[in-house]
């Protein structure tokens, strides 16, 4: 199954990109920017059927899904089931850990600011 992995590329499916970045939804940057820094090959796809879903992100390979609303989210699934562990490389590594929580918290928080309050909602009309 390693084999398989290494020459197949998982697909994470996220919301439309916006503000120049490659999604507009808070909670598929930390996953993406996570496959990003391992080398993980992936594709990027968009949910527009229902993007106010609670599973989205979620990582696709062949018949494997890994969700965000199950088993500890979409990192902690693809990390249990074996496709990636970036944090067992750079765990002890600060800039990894300050990178990770700029994402997770003021950036996320940022964005979720500027689609709903700071405009005057044609950035969520495009989104959705």
């Amino acid at each position: 199954m390693e084999e398989a992995k290494e020459r197949e590329k998982l697909t994470l499916v996220t919301r439309k990109s916006y503000f120049g970045l490659p999604t507009s939804f808070p909670n598929c940057l930390p996953v993406y920017a996570y496959l990003k820094f391992s080398n993980t090959l992936f594709d990027l796809d968009f949910n527009l059927i229902n993007p106010d879903s609670d599973q989205i992100p979620y990582v696709e390979y062949s018949t494997y899904v890994a969700y965000n609303n199950e088993k500890g989210g979409v990192i902690c699934s693809l990390i249990k089931d074996g496709f990636v562990d970036l944090d067992s490389q750079v765990r002890g590594i600060p800039e990894w850990i300050s990178a990770k929580a700029m994402v997770d918290s003021w950036l996320a928080d940022a964005i979720i600011y500027k689609l709903w309050v700071g405009s005057d909602g044609t950035f969520a009309h495009k989104i959705y």
